[in-house]
């Protein structure tokens, strides 16, 4: 049997997640697709699609929409894109001013929202999207939301967006549903596949932070966020009263991790402050101040700083994010804040973005049938590079199974690397490989042969198996997580490698090195 090689694992895998999901990646832009999207003279390219009352109307380089009394005097702006289907495309464009919202319609025919409805611009501003085209025709549509009410808009553009080319910039970038993310870190190196469970920003506002509850601060909107957008805040200390802004969640676990991106603002102290209150039980979880530069690298002087409550939380607490410009509340101190999370869970996850509720980000599931590449199911071995945020759960590298784990072959990390052989639901094999360590890259080696199995990782000695039952049904391979979407790896898979065939001891200690 020949050596299959594929580069591009989206030629091979089938991904799914029924939701956006945020990763930093080298992000590149086609040529405009918008005809007329700057307005510089008249509304040329674009369609009235307006009804009853409703209008759109053009002065000085932009385009008014306006709405009448009711749901049907609607103003609306479309236009009819070139694209072709199954291809990521971005939207942009700018709310300069009104006191009307503006919602952007994304659809495979006029006025539809086939595609999308989700953006509503309602303060000034640079609004996104990205989304997969379905059809070679696409349409985009401007429509007012807001009644007896006029915005005006400017700087609509749409463009292809292609991944990880040399001319990319990194950019926190929203994927569209079932796209998979492929994340870098701030420097450039390329992590790998992120393979995440669900997970909830508890955050009604995540992005623009002067819509949060509680306004101790000076907040002032619009400026460039780490995602491209301008939903980014500078807070500032006026007075030594005024030093912090604060929001209100409810708890859905035992368990909290808040997450905020930081930049340093023009008279700032190098540091700012976060506490999370149980204002149920009237204690404090944690009151820390953080230097901004020993954050997370992201992208263009921002870093995102985490912390966990592990303890002190009952589901149903009425919890209390409390974000301090600085750690001293110094007179005239300010910093940019942006991009705040509240999740259940003992560890950060993924950017989740919120404008007014709280969002879900569906679980990521990677999965290949073993038709596609040969998979011998008498002898084979499966060599994964990855890395997980957690030690002691039970965190999947790969799994081949035929449906469920009654029959399966499978890697995991927890405490330690593992190999498992189920047959017939019975237990074949559990072969402990060594030692495993959370947010550090391992490269598992398992391999299957009746009767001569084994495990290794990183190089260690080999654990071996020789009283072992093979399952003969298994038909499809996942990475990082298994059929029920169950034990995902909360983490990134850098390579993987199948041979069909046991290798040697001594080639799974080198493989592995």
């Amino acid at each position: 049997m020949g050596t299959k090689r594929q580069s591009n694992f989206e030629d091979l895998i089938d991904f799914t997640r029924a939701s956006g999901g945020t990763a930093l990646r080298p992000v590149s832009y086609g040529s405009e697709l918008v005809t007329n999207g700057t307005f510089d003279t008249d509304t040329s390219g674009w369609t009235d699609g307006s009804t009853g009352t409703g209008s759109i109307s053009w002065a000085s380089g932009e385009i008014s929409i306006s709405r009448g009394a009711t749901s049907s005097d609607v103003g609306r702006a479309d236009q009819s894109i070139s694209t072709e289907a199954g291809k990521v495309y971005f939207i942009s464009f700018a709310k300069t001013s009104g006191t009307g919202a503006i919602s952007l319609f994304v659809g495979t025919s006029q006025g539809g929202s086939q595609i999308s409805s989700a953006v509503v611009a309602s303060d000034d501003g640079i609004y996104t999207l990205s989304f997969v085209a379905q059809s070679d025709t696409t349409w985009i549509a401007l429509r007012s939301s807001t009644n007896n009410a006029t915005a005006t808009i400017d700087n609509v553009s749409l463009t292809e967006v292609t991944f990880d080319e040399a001319d990319g910039t990194l950019t926190l970038f929203e994927h569209p549903n079932n796209i998979p993310r492929i994340e870098y870190d701030s420097s450039g190196n390329r992590l790998g596949l992120l393979i995440e469970e669900s997970r909830t920003n508890l955050l009604p506002y995540s992005a623009n932070l002067a819509n949060w509850s509680g306004q101790y601060a000076t907040v002032t909107s619009g400026y460039t966020a780490p995602d491209g957008s301008s939903d980014a805040c500078l807070l500032s200390i006026p007075s030594t009263a005024n030093d912090r802004i604060t929001e209100t969640v409810t708890a859905t676990s035992t368990s909290a991790t808040l997450s905020v991106f930081v930049k340093a603002g023009p008279n700032s102290n190098g540091d700012f402050k976060i506490l999370l209150r149980n204002a149920t039980t009237a204690t404090n979880l944690f009151n820390t101040t953080l230097t901004i530069t020993d954050g997370v690298a992201v992208n263009n002087g921002w870093y995102r700083h985490d912390l966990t409550a592990s303890s002190g939380i009952t589901a149903g607490n009425s919890l209390i994010y409390y974000l301090y410009v600085d750690g001293a509340n110094t007179v005239g101190s300010d910093n940019y804040f942006w991009g705040g999370q509240l999740e259940a869970g003992s560890f950060p996850t993924s950017y989740i973005p919120t404008s007014g509720a709280t969002t879900t980000r569906s679980a990521d599931v990677a999965s290949i049938s073993t038709d596609a590449f040969g998979y011998n199911q008498s002898a084979g071995s499966v060599v994964v590079e990855a890395q997980s945020k957690e030690v002691g759960v039970n965190r999947l590298y790969a799994l081949t199974e035929d449906g469920g784990i009654q029959d399966a072959v499978y890697s995991y990390a927890g405490s330690s690397g593992h190999l498992i052989i189920r047959a017939n639901n019975v237990t074949e094999a559990n072969i402990d490989a060594g030692t495993f360590v959370a947010d550090t890259y391992s490269k598992l080696a398992a391999t299957y042969k009746a009767n001569d199995s084994a495990v290794t990782i990183d190089g260690g000695t080999v654990q071996t198996d020789t009283s072992v039952n093979l399952p003969t049904t298994v038909n499809t391979m996942f990475f990082g997580a298994s059929s029920t979407t169950a034990n995902h790896l909360n983490g990134h898979i850098k390579s993987i490698k199948y041979y069909p065939r046991r290798l040697t001891n001594a080639q799974l200690v080198e493989i592995t090195s």
